[in-house]
């Protein structure tokens, strides 16, 4: 009987000692955690648009009436202008070509860089094959767009003065995009 008692007495040590550490243990992972902190970004704004698109008829060989061009509308925000710029050129006889001058302004407030031009072999490799774009950057053109800076660009249409046949279509447009990202 006695051992009986011994028994029971060990066995409630035992359960007093595990609820001890079973309390103990919950309550060092149960402390509460406080983090304090504040981020902001103040007025930081982040609008980078084409702010201007015009026909080149200087360097340009056919007449505006041949060509349009306008910010994308499917990108563009009313109000807001876009990245994107939209032609639409009509060219007449191999070596016309439509010359276009785009400006991209930073109207925010953080600075960009020019991560990509649209892929212009994609738009080259479409019918009519012998009429390319190229765009060109103007030399003053800074590697990084600082807030309230401008980048210049040359946009040419051409129909390739070697080509030697003449295709169905003298006409084709093309949706050329300028992503910048935060430089």
């Amino acid at each position: 009987m006695e051992r009986k008692r011994d028994v029971r007495n060990v066995l409630m040590v035992a359960l007093v000692f595990a609820i001890v550490v079973m309390a103990v243990g919950y309550a060092a992972l149960a402390q509460r955690l406080t983090v304090n902190g504040k981020a902001t970004i103040g007025d930081a704004k982040w609008k980078v648009r084409i702010t201007d698109i015009s026909f080149n008829e200087g360097s340009s060989n056919i007449s505006s009436t041949a060509s349009t061009q306008a910010f994308d509308p499917e990108e563009a925000v009313v109000g807001e202008g876009s990245t994107g710029a939209k032609f639409d050129v009509t060219l007449g006889a191999p070596g016309d070509k439509a010359v276009y001058d785009i400006t991209v302004t930073n109207l925010g407030t953080i600075e960009a860089e020019l991560k990509e031009i649209t892929d212009l072999a994609t738009i080259n490799a479409a019918d009519p094959t012998d009429i390319k774009f190229t765009v060109t950057p103007a030399s003053e053109n800074a590697a990084i767009l600082a807030a309230s800076a401008t980048h210049k660009y040359t946009v040419t249409v051409e129909w390739l003065a070697t080509a030697e046949e003449v295709p169905a279509v003298t006409e084709k447009t093309a949706v050329i995009n300028f992503d910048y990202e935060q430089a």
